[in-house]
């Protein structure tokens, strides 16, 4: 069986994706008026609130992984996908209290910048390539997402809706800059909220769920009874968790997913370009607020999927390919075609927010970190140039890569999770919060990181706390990815240690420059430069002994 959705559900799916993306590129084409600097094009000039970048960084963060991936993971391997993605909820706020106030008073366009001036150009090579990486997983699996929504609703081949729908949003993000794509992101949060939330409560209401109103809430009792009927596995989510060691490390899996957070470049983006630092944690709270809904909508579809296809005993004819699809379908047979064209809508909405935030970081990456290393007097039209041709070939680039799709468009995204948590959280964190780090700690770390972030995933073997040949072939990929989430704290402790050896062999003075440590204060609030603050060795030692411990409990014997 090959998933498809009427074709009067096409026709109304193509108008409310012509109209949104007319309305899209309108936004772009005025938003250009507004692009005098580098500033405007990649910050917005500073100007944005806290409601409307917290929206942004909904938006840029659900992706279409939540009107897609998420129900397709719950079909093949039940609750823990869910976990995984309410873990990133809870890594909002840590971008607002751990990090968020400090790139915002420094002034960063992207996580290599701060890198970049904390730790040398070294560093921001390394972290720039680390970035990328993590980019280019995000966009391979929403392109592969978005022309599998074109697909659909053009009744068309895959390869066709992947390149039309790849060069439209290439094209929007070029046209309006960071200044378009925030206010974009802003209509296209409420646009995805919508379009979920509705066709969502309708199948819910059909399926017999007493709290279909507030879909969140709609495994309460009698549907649960009626799901453990057909069901009796599906509220034992612990099931899937013996697939690892321990339950415990899932849990430092899912501890990694949300500190990754804090390295995610087009995730953070919005928050670079609020007014001021005051707005930094409102922004954070109104992300946390609407992902978590959104995830819990998206938590809700899923579960009346796995309802659905046990109660009419889909699973025998469904291919993988099918699972990433069926909120669309759902929505056709119990919603009708009208919700269900507009929650393709709706999906388009998540796909353009997040690639063009994606699109944006990638070509500040290259435009900026990079050709700064080579070009160092380069003018800012000069890195605007480069940001713009290097934005489009990174999407061309993915869109290349998305031509082979795997069957679960989620797991490069979980990868990408890996990858940045891996990387990150160690330099932003310490970086901001003890002078004592410098760039040894850094470079060991991103080159140690992104080595046993990307062997977990794309090497099995049983060396790693997850012995993968014991996973199943369904769950290899998905496992292979959350598990190397929880590797972070291998990462820390080489960061610490590096960094711990450099500064007592040479002494912070000649490993942290002192232009670094008094704008440490600086990015911190502090009007006035004490020598003292912020170099006490004692946080970081019991951090480094929780890391320990940490991964020695990951390769115990189990």
């Amino acid at each position: 069986m090959v998933i498809e959705i009427p074709l009067e559900a096409s026709y109304i799916g193509a108008i409310v994706v012509i109209t949104f993306l007319v309305i899209w590129i309108l936004i772009g084409v005025i938003s250009r008026r507004y692009i005098r600097s580098l500033t405007d094009y990649a910050v917005t000039g500073w100007r944005i609130g806290g409601f409307v970048a917290g929206c942004a960084m909904m938006s840029v963060m659900c992706s279409l992984s939540t009107f897609m991936g998420i129900h397709g993971m719950m079909l093949a391997i039940g609750f823990p996908i869910v976990a995984c993605y309410y873990a990133a909820v809870v890594g909002f706020p840590l971008v607002g209290i751990v990090i968020g106030m400090g790139l915002r008073r420094f002034g960063a366009f992207t996580p290599p910048h701060f890198v970049g001036w904390r730790y040398g150009n070294f560093a921001r090579l390394l972290s720039s390539i680390a970035a990328l990486i993590v980019i280019l997983w995000y966009l391979n699996s929403n392109m592969i997402a978005l022309g599998k929504v074109f697909e659909l609703m053009l009744h068309q081949p895959y390869l066709m809706g992947l390149w039309v729908g790849g060069l439209v949003v290439i094209i929007y993000v070029i046209l309006g800059g960071m200044f378009g794509v925030v206010y974009n992101q802003f209509i296209q949060a409420l646009t995805l909220f919508v379009a979920m939330i509705i066709p969502a409560a309708l199948i819910l209401k059909a399926l017999g769920s007493p709290a279909w109103f507030f879909p969140p809430f709609s495994f309460v009792s009698p549907m649960a009874e009626s799901m453990v009927k057909v069901n009796p596995t599906y509220f034992e989510p612990f099931i899937i968790f013996k697939k690892f060691p321990t339950h415990y490390t899932f849990y430092i899996a899912m501890m990694g997913i949300m500190i990754g957070m804090l390295g995610m470049p087009h995730t953070i983006a919005p928050i670079f370009t609020v007014k001021d630092t005051r707005v930094v944690r409102s922004a954070s709270i109104w992300a946390t607020f609407w992902y978590g809904f959104v995830v819990g909508i998206s938590a809700a579809i899923g579960f009346a999927a796995i309802y659905y296809c046990n109660l009419h005993n889909l699973w025998p004819v469904m291919t993988k390919p099918d699972y990433d699809k069926i909120f669309f379908y759902l929505a056709s047979e119990i919603a009708g075609s009208g919700w269900a064209g507009f929650a393709i809508g709706g999906a388009l909405a998540a796909a353009c927010s997040t690639l063009a935030g994606l699109i944006i970081q990638a070509g500040m990456i290259v435009g900026r970190e990079l050709v700064m290393l080579v070009k160092p007097t380069v003018s800012e039209i000069g890195i605007r140039r480069a940001a713009y041709v290097s934005g489009a070939v990174v999407a061309i680039l993915s869109i290349v890569m998305s031509m082979s799709p795997p069957p679960y468009m989620v797991v490069p995204i979980l990868e990408a999770w890996a990858v940045s948590a891996c990387v990150f959280p160690p330099l932003l964190v310490l970086g901001y919060w003890w002078k004592g780090a410098n760039k040894y700690g850094a470079i060991a770390t991103i080159i140690f990181g992104l080595i046993i972030s990307l062997l977990q995933y794309l090497v099995p073997c049983s060396i790693w706390p997850i012995e993968l040949s014991k996973c199943g072939p369904v769950a290899n990929p998905t496992v292979a990815a959350i598990s190397a989430s929880g590797l972070y704290p291998l990462s820390f402790v080489v960061f610490i240690v590096a960094s711990i050896i450099a500064n007592k062999i040479l002494g912070i003075e000649k490993t942290v420059p002192e232009d670094v440590r008094r704008k440490i204060d600086e990015i911190h609030g502090f009007k006035s430069y004490d020598p003292k603050r912020y170099t006490s060795d004692w946080p970081v030692y019991i951090m480094l002994v929780i890391m320990v411990l940490l991964s020695i409990y990951l390769y115990l014997p189990k």
